[in-house]
């Protein structure tokens, strides 16, 4: 009884300091000022109050990370992602020009970091721009 008591302690400790190095781990690369928000959460926020999530990252320096779900060019011509979230509108980060030979080599399904501006929703989506990708993740 003993030794099975000790094994449910060491593996309890073991997944506590795991769940801790992940934790850090996302907030490592974080710039000062920097929020961190998954595409889940930038949806979530603005599907529940769009005014409450425009003051929580309109304008702000945004580091995200998410699956693609589509890489496209805009009316303007400037390259867009697509990020996965469930639901009808997704997250939609738009990049910088000099990004562009980058993102040709992205593709469905992948996992990509960005830092962003929050420029607010539109049409249902948030949307980030003067994105770039970060590479450091």
């Amino acid at each position: 009884m003993k030794k099975r008591n000790f094994d449910l302690s060491f593996g309890l400790i073991v997944m506590f300091l795991l769940f801790i190095s992940c934790t850090v781990e996302a907030e490592m690369f974080l710039s000062e000022g920097e929020i961190y928000v998954t595409p889940e959460q930038i949806f979530a926020d603005y599907a529940s109050n769009e005014l409450a999530a425009d003051e929580k990252y309109k304008g702000e320096s945004l580091a995200i990370e998410g699956v693609v779900n589509a890489v496209k060019s805009g009316v303007n011509g400037k390259p867009y992602v697509v990020l996965k979230v469930a639901g009808f509108n997704k997250p939609y980060l738009q990049f910088v020009d000099t990004e562009t030979d980058k993102l040709m080599n992205i593709k469905k399904g992948e996992k990509i970091a960005a830092r962003c501006i929050g420029y607010g929703q539109v049409m249902g989506g948030p949307q980030l721009k003067e994105c770039v990708l970060d590479t450091s993740s």
